[in-house]
Parts: structure tokens; sequence; C-alpha cells
């Protein structure tokens, strides 16, 4: 597998991206095969599947669809041979098939069909042929660069969960281009409760989360690509919701549209704790620790929403619920954008205001043409001298009512005592900018310059 990427990411960019979807296909399957064996099994045991013949042993017979395949090159690749590659990872005694399904006749779908050697690979136009049993049930549907903005295709993505709810199967594996899009795409599994399908353990790097980067993609995982054809790839299966909820969501492509937009518009918005809600999970021993301890007005996450599930043994019950119960408060973005800025403007003064607390008396040079030395620290009271531009003075600065001043000891003409001034620092609010600049001060003895560091490049274990 190692050597399979090497291979691939030295390939052309044109020629990876060609082969991005095979490639996505085979490694999604290899990764995929204990929880489809799983599910075989559970099906069998249901009486849903009939049993394995034993004379074909371990043999595995997958079953592959591709969705929406119109907008892309997928029918050609598969016509040039392309889709050989899907099958890499499985033994010489598993077959595999792939059907491409499109809703209407086009291009993509031209030529003759089936096609491929090792992997067949098939068309279908008519959705007639998939309910009537003429096309076999399949183990896994992709849906290459999903379309978040399509309304047919998420309503399409919720019908196939349902489907797996009713058939336990298939697994929906989605790709998208961008991670603005893998995150869009993550609220939308919110709102018809999909749930990973990637299996995964405690050690050593658990797979958690619904959508990941794909090493097989046109940019090869590249880091630094913000836009990659099947850059991001996303396996779920079967739903936390119950099914009658995804029946009403799947009722009308109307009635999804509505909920999902509604859903939508609700991320955007900020959950916050409410004294009910820590009444309620404190009632629970240890449970109010385990979440962190929160408190009325901290904001609620989907974290604390698994925990609340199982709290009130409710697994489809949903933020929008909490919300309808008087458990949780609703913050618009506008609010959660003023609290923020209205946070960060404390943290910025009270950074300064500690700097200032803790500065010393220091060189500052004057900035400006002419700054007035006052007796005491307002632009209002008396002036007992001035400094021109470029004369240095020997200072404390101090912050007094917003406004920074340096205070300096300054003998009047005719006098020999001196005594405590004050020179404006920063004249911004009167039109005339900064009026004292701070002098950096000398290299310590022995001290050096550091050199421009160059940014190492890796490429392959080689170190430029």
């Amino acid at each position: 597998c190692v050597m399979s990427y090497v291979h691939h990411i030295a390939l052309p960019p044109l020629e990876r991206r060609l082969r991005s979807y095979a490639r996505t296909i085979a490694s999604v399957e290899s990764v995929l095969g204990p929880c489809l064996v799983r599910l075989r099994q559970e099906r069998v045991a249901w009486q849903m599947e009939a049993k394995q013949d034993k004379k074909d042993g371990e043999k595995k017979e997958r079953v592959i669809w591709i969705w929406n395949v119109r907008d892309h090159e997928v029918g050609r690749l598969a016509q040039e041979g392309y889709f050989e590659e899907a099958a890499a990872f499985q033994s010489e005694s598993d077959t595999m098939t792939i059907y491409l399904i499109s809703d209407v006749p086009n291009k993509e779908l031209a030529g003759q069909w089936p096609c491929g050697v090792n992997v067949k690979v098939h068309s279908v136009s008519d959705h007639g042929q998939l309910v009537s049993g003429h096309v076999p049930m399949p183990d896994i549907v992709f849906m290459f660069h999903f379309d978040i903005g399509s309304p047919q295709q998420l309503y399409q993505l919720a019908q196939n969960v349902l489907w797996s709810v009713h058939e336990h199967r298939p697994i929906m594996v989605l790709t998208v281009r961008c991670e603005a899009e893998a995150k869009k795409l993550k609220e939308v599994f919110g709102i018809i409760g999909s749930q990973p399908a990637w299996p995964y353990t405690d050690s050593p790097a658990p797979v958690k989360e619904a959508c990941v980067r794909n090493l097989w993609s046109g940019m090869a995982a590249n880091p630094d690509a913000e836009y990659d054809d099947n850059g991001w790839v996303a396996a779920v299966f079967g739903s936390s919701a119950s099914r009658e909820k995804l029946e009403y969501l799947t009722h009308s492509a109307e009635v999804f549209h509505h909920e999902l937009w509604r859903y939508l518009d609700l991320c955007k918005q900020r959950m916050n704790w409410t004294e009910q809600l820590v009444q309620i999970v404190g009632a629970k021993d240890g449970m109010l620790a385990m979440m962190g301890n929160p408190k009325e007005g901290d904001e609620f996450t989907r974290s604390h929403l698994a925990f609340i599930q199982l709290i009130l043994e409710k697994p489809e019950l949903s933020m929008a619920d909490l919300i309808s119960a008087g458990m949780l408060a609703v913050v618009s973005p506008e609010e959660v954008a003023e609290a923020a800025a209205q946070a960060a403007a404390e943290a910025a003064e009270q950074e300064e205001a500690l700097a200032f607390e803790e500065a010393r008396e220091e060189e500052y040079r004057v900035a400006h043409g002419m700054v007035m030395i006052r007796a005491k620290p307002s632009t209002t009271s008396a002036r007992v001298g001035m400094h021109s531009q470029g004369t240095v003075v020997l200072g404390t600065p101090v912050k007094v009512d917003g406004e920074k001043w340096l205070r300096i000891r300054h003998t009047r003409p005719g006098q020999s005592i001196s005594e405590e001034a004050w020179m404006l620092m920063d004249g911004t609010p009167l039109g005339l900018g900064t009026l004292l600049e701070r002098v950096a001060p000398p290299p310590t003895e022995g001290s050096v310059a550091a050199k421009p560091q160059r940014n190492p490049v890796v490429f392959w274990g080689i170190l430029d």
C-alpha cells in the first residue's frame, strides 16, 4: 500500500487526477472490509440475505454503485480501463462489479457496456432497473464530487441513508473538493444522523470523524492544496435518528429541503447552557464533571449532545428538540460576533495595562515636530516646557485615563531642582499620530543577529 502511494504521488498531476477515482474505490473498499463483512453476517442472521455457499469459501463478490455519473469523466475512464485498479487490494479469488448510475442517458454513458476485464463496469440510466432487481444490491454507493449545494443530491443522500436503515446496506461514500465543503457535509450528516463507517480503535490513532483526507486524491493529499479532486472522503452508514424521523424527512423533497435549511440556519447560531439543563445533568452522579462542569451561559457543543442523549436515553434527540423544550438558549451570529469582539477588546486592554504596570524607565525619541511637557498627565494641564523632534528623553510609560503618558524628570529654566513632568506619547486622538518612539536598546555584548533560515523541503526522505 505504501509503494502504491509512492507511485501515485509520483504521477503527473493530470494522470494522478484521472486515476484518483478507481484508487479511491480500492483504498476505501479495503479499509471498510471488516465493516462490510460484519454487515453481511448481520443480514444473513436476520434472513435478509442468503447464506454464502461453503464451496465459495471466503470469496467476496463486491458490488459498487456510483451515483450521478453526469458531470465528470467517470464513464470515459471506465471505457479506457482505468477502473481495473479499483480491485487493486482484493485477492485473486474476489470479484468486483461497478454500476455507473445516471438519472438520464448522457454522453458519459456512451459506448459499449459492460466494459472491463477484471472489473466489469455497467451503465444504468433507467432507475426502474434498480428497484426491479435487475441490478444487484450494492455494498457501497459512491457519490464522487458531491455537490453540497444541489437539493437533488442532498435528497438522494437522505433516501440512501433511510435505505441503509431498512436493508442494512449500503455504506455511503462521498468525496468533496475542499475542506469548507467537508465541514458543510458534516452539518448535513447532523440532520440525518449519519454515523461514521470507518473502523476505529482506541490506539494508536482513532478515526472517528466521518470525513477524512484522501491520500489517493488528485493532489495526493498535499497539505498545501486548498482545492483537490476527491480530496476529502466521507464514509457513513445508518443513522442515529429514528426510522420515523427519516421517513418523515424523505417523505417528499419539499419537506426534506425545509428541514435541511432550517437545521443549517440553526448551525450558524450558538447554543448556550441553561440553568434547567445544568440541573438535569447535575442530578446524575458524575455526569456534570465528565462534561467539564459547564454552567449557565457556557457554549453547548455536539459532544455535550451525545452525553444528553445518553442521560435521557434518547439517541435521536437533536439540538432543535432541546431548544423547543427550553433547555438551550439560542444566541444569534451577530450576538456571538459582538461578544467575541468585546472579549478581544477587554483582553487587549488588560494586556496593555499589564505591560504599562511592568514598564521601567527607558529612552524615548521625540517623533513629532514639537511635544509639550505638562505639569500633570492631561492635555489641559499647564505647559512647563517642550522638546523638539529627535530629542531623546528618559522616562517611564504610564497609562492615565486611557491615555499613554511618559513620566519624566524636568528642570524648568532658571531652576536647579528637577520635578516630575509628563509628555503625551500618542497623539492619534488629536490627529498628530505617534509623538514618542521607544529607542531600541543596543545589542548586548556577544549577541549575534540570527541568520535567516532556509525552509527545508522534504520530498520522500530527501532533505534539501
